[in-house]
């Protein structure tokens, strides 16, 4: 919902799925058929600026996980994640624009089951994305 004219409050609900997993693991990286994903839920705002340039931010409570033959292969605990969106919408229309954006993420994902010390993941993601707006 709108706060005022420029600034909107909102949820956040995502997931995103790589269907083949890179890893950086202490030192020692490579890559697996294993596939990845990431999932969250949270809440955000979001700033609209007089030239329909915008930023925004989300705080997510989010999980990281692995699927291998389509079976849900491994799940992290939830984990905290900051999201920082930024874009510009031009107006093709009187009520109709379309956009391009970027999205920047990271957090940590807490494990106990791998580490009676808290062991604790740490990833994030970058996205290029279009959009379509109706008002």
């Amino acid at each position: 919902g709108s706060l005022n004219k420029r600034w909107a409050l909102f949820g956040k609900l995502y997931g995103l799925f790589v269907p083949e997993l890179d890893y950086d693991i202490e030192g020692i990286d490579g890559d697996t058929d294993t596939g990845g994903f990431i999932r969250g839920i949270g809440i955000g705002t979001q700033h609209f600026f007089p030239s329909n340039f915008y930023l925004g931010g989300a705080l997510t409570l989010s999980v990281i996980g692995t699927r291998e033959d389509g079976e849900q292969f491994y799940d992290s605990d939830p984990g905290p994640m900051a999201h920082l969106t930024f874009g510009k919408e031009w107006w093709v229309g009187r009520e109709t624009a379309i956009g391009l954006g970027a999205e920047f993420a990271l957090g940590g994902f807490p494990d106990d089951d791998l580490d009676d010390d808290g062991f604790t993941w740490g990833g994030g993601f970058a996205v290029l994305y279009f959009s379509a707006t109706y008002n």
